[in-house]
């Protein structure tokens, strides 16, 4: 008993098939089936009474022209297309690609087969769509008033729409603004936070944090007496720099004026040489063996 009363509870899904042709020039069409959507986790996108489920979606289909064809039953509020099924929205379903944020975010992926979410406004146009809806013929998708692009030319249209429109720049320059501004008022209040930290309290003491400790240590938050002793050490430092710099070049100097002092004691070695070649006499020795 127990369980016969569960199978009355559970409503037969009624599942339909479709055919879907690509455009009348195309002999061959696609099945895509679908039903009622039902699961047990609904969302307000897809709302239970409303929604078709599609499977089997050709890579070809897009949301404008599945919600054309089946607007034949009724008004279409939205129409979801994924790589998966799910019960709610997905990051990509609920992404908004117009607008300037679509150079900001790689689009969808909407490629190969793919479910399809159907949502109407009303529920009686679900049950029109099962029981009333002429299946007998295939449904075009694309024709003359309402071309799809595949292809190159589609590749190409996704090309061109990333790069931005001029329509667009003034958009895409207010959002960056808005952004800059946004940035530089958070760094400007954690700036102003890690002053007040490195203000020192009434017993001397200062809070140190690792942004205090990049802050420089000439700035302030540092009585004059400190400030003026740190001061005198950079510029003691900058002077031994400046002599540091003056004897490099003296001994730069220095090295050029031996070098050349070493080029002339060569030359003159050489003259001297020459000099005992050509004075060089044939002396035989003089108590020879007779």
């Amino acid at each position: 008993m127990e369980s016969d009363s569960g199978e009355e509870q559970n409503e037969a899904i009624v599942t339909k098939i479709m055919k879907l042709k690509y455009d009348l020039t195309y002999d061959a069409f696609r099945e895509v089936t679908f039903q009622e959507h039902k699961t047990e986790k609904p969302c307000p996108e897809k709302p239970l009474k409303r929604t078709l489920f599609l499977s089997k979606v050709p890579p070809w289909a897009n949301e404008s022209g599945l919600q054309r064809i089946f607007e034949c039953n009724g008004p279409v509020q939205k129409v979801f297309l994924a790589k998966k099924a799910s019960s709610g929205l997905t990051d990509e379903d609920s992404r908004d690609y117009s607008g300037v944020d679509r150079f900001l975010f790689p689009t969808k992926d909407t490629s190969g087969f793919k479910f399809a979410y159907v949502v109407y406004e009303r529920p009686s146009s679900v049950t029109k769509a099962l029981h009333t809806m002429d299946l007998s013929h295939p449904y075009i998708l694309s024709d003359e008033e309402n071309p799809i692009v595949t292809g190159i030319k589609k590749w190409k249209r996704e090309y061109n729409q990333s790069i931005i429109p001029e329509s667009e720049f003034d958009n895409l320059k207010t959002s960056i603004e808005e952004f800059v501004h946004a940035t530089d008022t958070k760094r400007q209040e954690r700036d102003d936070k890690a002053e007040e930290e490195a203000e020192p309290n009434d017993d001397g003491w200062v809070t140190v944090s690792k942004k205090s400790r990049k802050k420089s240590t000439l700035g302030a938050g540092k009585s004059e007496k400190v400030r003026a002793r740190m001061q005198a050490r950079a510029s003691k430092r900058q002077k031994n720099k400046e002599l540091r710099n003056f004897y490099k070049h003296a001994s730069k100097e220095n090295k050029l004026v031996k070098l050349q002092e070493l080029r002339d004691k060569f030359e003159a070695d050489k003259e001297k040489q020459k000099k005992l070649i050509a004075d060089r006499k044939f002396r035989p020795a003089q108590n020879c063996v007779k």
